[in-house]
């Protein structure tokens, strides 16, 4: 396999891959849901991926977009991964890059501990 690291990420060279990361990255994800108090009522990716503003739900909505575009895959269409959280417009995927770039170059605390975790 061809990868290279980024911060404790692989990021897939190998297209056939990607869907592997993907799921591996879900998985992280729900796994920081249960581990954390104020996430914990996220039991499934379903309950995720279900339309709400709940903003644990959205930060984890975010993050997947954040690495899933910048890390995992730059290659990969913006569509396709709003069309995973219930066919939400590119834009809002191209929003949720620009969240999750600008909390962690502030360093927010929530944002940076969820994106260390995924880093383990």
């Amino acid at each position: 396999m061809n990868y290279f690291t980024i911060p404790g990420l692989k990021v897939c060279k190998n297209i056939s891959d990607i869907p592997k990361q993907e799921e591996e990255l879900k998985e992280k994800l729900l796994a920081f849901c249960s581990v954390t108090p104020k996430y914990n009522f996220l039991k499934s990716w379903y309950m995720i991926t279900r339309k709400g503003r709940k903003r644990q739900k959205v930060a984890i909505r975010q993050m997947y977009c954040y690495v899933l575009k910048t890390i995992i895959d730059p290659t990969y269409p913006l569509k396709e991964i709003g069309e995973e959280f219930e066919n939400q417009d590119h834009t809002t995927v191209i929003h949720s890059i620009k969240t999750i770039k600008n909390l962690l170059e502030t360093e927010h605390p929530e944002t940076t501990r969820l994106f260390n975790y995924l880093n383990t």
